[in-house]
């Protein structure tokens, strides 16, 4: 009986999983695009957090918090600037590739693998971005989306960024999974750089 319910309980959950319609049924590490960070974390730990402020806007910022995971080095979260409420418009698992960043391309391409076969139902786009504002264009991701109906979105992308960038803005490379609004992507894309 105990061996039905376990398999009952996996099939169910797979099937959601396989069904969900919008970026609210996913979490990565407990957390999910809706939230309140104020439920995860005190006030004094996500204003003591490293913040990455974008160049060309300053409608939302991502606050990065270092978790102890096997699958990641950080958590990135984008909120709306003066939120008191800290409201998740994203929450990103990131793994930094400072000694070889092709690296992250092998893993990225495992993560991309299991979502192609669960996320059938979500419209699939790949492309590569380039950080035009950002060291004359030189700084680029590799990008796969997938995009939900009510166009919220699981992003995984690989960042490679020059020296310079890296320098200037205390960024890093690496490979990231983001669950992310519509509000979210849209200013990635359209303002942040």
């Amino acid at each position: 009986m105990r061996v039905l319910v376990i398999l009952l309980i996996l099939i169910l959950s797979l099937y959601s999983w396989t069904k969900a319609d919008d970026i609210v049924d996913f979490e990565i590490e407990g957390i999910s695009v809706g939230d309140s960070l104020l439920d995860y974390y005190t006030e004094e730990e996500i204003i003591n957090s490293e913040k990455t402020i974008y160049p060309s806007s300053k409608n939302f910022y991502t606050l990065h918090i270092s978790v102890d995971s096997e699958n990641y080095d950080q958590l990135s979260i984008g909120v709306k600037n003066n939120d008191q409420n800290y409201i998740v418009y994203s929450v990103a698992g990131d793994k930094i590739y400072r000694q070889n960043p092709k690296d992250c391309l092998p893993k990225m391409k495992s993560i991309i693998e299991q979502f192609d076969d669960n996320l059938k139902s979500s419209r699939k786009n790949q492309y590569k971005h380039t950080y035009d504002t950002l060291a004359k264009g030189k700084s680029f991701a590799e990008v796969v989306d997938y995009n939900f109906p009510n166009n919220s979105a699981i992003r995984v992308w690989c960042n490679f960024f020059t020296e310079e960038v890296i320098k200037k803005y205390d960024v890093a490379n690496g490979l990231s999974v983001s669950l992310g609004t519509n509000k979210w992507f849209n200013f990635l894309n359209n303002e942040a750089y």
